[in-house]
Parts: C-alpha cells; structure tokens; sequence
C-alpha cells in the first residue's frame, strides 16, 4: 500500500467545525525530524558540558556553543498557521 504523503492528514485533535488540519504527513514527518534533532543535539551540548566540567576546561568557546544550541531551536521552530 502506497500512501500519498501529500494528503491532508487528521492525526490531531478534531477542530471544532469539523475540518480535517491543514498538515500533510511530509509536514508531519518534518516535525518530527526537527524535534528529534534537536533533542539530540542539546543532549550532545549537555554532554559537552558536563565532561568539561569534570575535567576543569570549561571556557569561552563552550559558552558559544551553549548560547547556539539554545538560540538554534528558536530559528528552526516551524510554526502553525490556521
């Protein structure tokens, strides 16, 4: 079975007129992606820090990337219009 990942998809909450959400299952799956990679890449930052932490190295260049993994998700965040 192939399925259209072009369709409008409603995995969401119902809305109040009935309509099916405006989200295609790309659209979807490209939230998921963003989401995902994010996690992993805060998990990673947290990682860096903690290790630098213990070894007693930590200095500017890590306050950089700790203030671009914070700033990153904001950038790349999609946002949802009705």
């Amino acid at each position: 079975m192939v399925y259209d990942m072009t369709e409008p998809v409603d995995l969401l909450l119902p809305r109040d007129d009935g309509s099916a959400y405006p989200y295609t299952a790309l659209q979807i799956h490209g939230i998921l992606l963003v989401v995902i990679l994010t996690f992993i890449a805060v998990s990673i930052c947290g990682l860096r820090v903690y290790s630098r932490n213990v070894t007693g190295t930590f200095g500017r260049d890590d306050w950089l990337i700790c203030a671009a993994t914070v700033r990153t998700p904001s950038i790349k965040t999609p946002t949802v219009r009705d």
